[in-house]
């Protein structure tokens, strides 16, 4: 299932969509608080509860996003959301968020949504706060987030 918004979708990542998703380059200050894509791949291949999806942005490949649920916690959450250093600050990062929201708004037993963020991460955590997202706990040097669909 494609998600659309404008010229902004999510859909699941096929062999093609995959080849251009592991070609994704992040700023170099953004780094440490991401994973490899290559690594978030093949964890949601080895854990059946995770959706990997890319990010599209007038038809071309611009991010990757993963959720699921949590099998620590029993609750949704997304994993990861990374948007592609030439595409950040057009707003892509905060729309893809958006429609994994509504996806999983629809999806049975979500009745919230948690994250993990980098408490340097001072641009996602304003995005996440834009969509409804507060803090419940700190773990570390990340912070715990969640947002209520209900």
């Amino acid at each position: 299932m494609a998600l659309d918004d404008m010229a902004t979708r999510i859909t699941p990542l096929n062999r093609e969509l995959e080849t251009q998703v592991l070609q994704l380059k992040i700023d170099e200050s953004q780094i440490r608080y991401h994973p490899s894509i290559s690594s978030s791949i093949e964890l949601s291949r080895q854990y059946d509860e995770a959706q990997s999806m890319a990010v599209i942005f007038d038809e071309e490949v611009c991010g990757f996003a993963m959720f699921g649920i949590d099998f620590e916690t029993g609750k949704w959450k997304v994993f990861r959301l990374l948007i592609d250093k030439s595409f950040q600050g057009k707003g892509i990062g905060k729309r893809a968020m958006s429609q994994i929201l509504a996806f999983l708004q629809i999806q049975k037993g979500a009745d919230e949504v948690l994250l993990v963020v980098n408490s340097e991460n001072h641009v996602a955590i304003h995005i996440y706060r834009t969509l409804g997202f507060v803090q419940y706990g700190s773990r570390d040097d990340k912070l715990l987030m969640k947002v209520s669909l209900r």
